[in-house]
């Protein structure tokens, strides 16, 4: 959940991890490792044509969960 989260950060900060940092009040060092956990169980960064359908995944996702939240 931490790694969703933090991707759903990041791409909301316009893929700044400072940025993310701040938002979720963590190190910098923190969200990079984060990051880095995630691009290594994905398979791929997030620059490109897969960020943007990472995003638009993990948009539906979210959607998807507050739409059951209903």
């Amino acid at each position: 959940d931490e790694l969703i989260e933090t991707l759903q950060v990041f791409f909301d900060a316009g893929g700044n991890g400072r940025e993310t940092a701040r938002r979720l009040h963590l190190a910098d060092r923190t969200i990079a490792y984060r990051l880095e956990r995630a691009e290594a169980l994905l398979g791929h960064g997030y620059e490109g044509e897969a960020g943007r359908r990472l995003n638009v995944a993990l948009t539906l996702w979210r959607l998807e969960g507050l739409r059951q939240a209903r």
